[in-house]
């Protein structure tokens, strides 16, 4: 059971299991899994990849089976497996996007032995289509 295959992280070209996952995939998966009562066991599932993605938090507000997804899948991979988090909030801000009973553990976890990178300047997709770069006329 894996979400959405990513566009190929450099992990992944090595030989390495992964999931990548939207909001979106992983409020799919909470909401499936919910009904059978087999959230724990789906994010089991997961997990047992050597990297976990989450892409965009931070877009859109996170709804409660989303945030408490997203923290469920944090908690089983702390300390076990490597977790990547792509945001243009930083996890300080957590607490706008979830309830804070929820943002703080889950920043806790994520951050805790964490390799912090933060970019900045213009967003590469906005830099080629103002160029006329990675367009094709139709």
């Amino acid at each position: 059971m894996r979400a959405a295959r990513s566009p190929r992280p450099a992990g992944c070209r090595r030989g390495y299991d992964h999931y990548w996952f939207t909001l979106k995939d992983l409020d799919a998966l909470v909401r499936r899994h919910r009904s059978r009562d087999s959230v724990n066991k789906a994010i089991d599932q997961t997990i047992n990849a050597d990297l976990g993605c989450f892409d965009d938090i931070g877009l859109l507000p996170v709804i409660a089976d989303v945030a408490e997804g997203f923290y469920r899948v944090v908690d089983a991979a702390y300390e076990k497996r490597s977790l990547g988090v792509s945001s243009n909030t930083h996890p300080g801000g957590f607490d706008k996007l979830m309830l804070k009973a929820i943002a703080t553990p889950t920043v806790d976890r994520t951050l805790h032995h964490a390799h912090v990178s933060q970019a900045s300047g213009k967003l590469i997709r906005l830099i080629q289509a103002q160029s006329g770069k990675g367009t094709q006329p139709i």
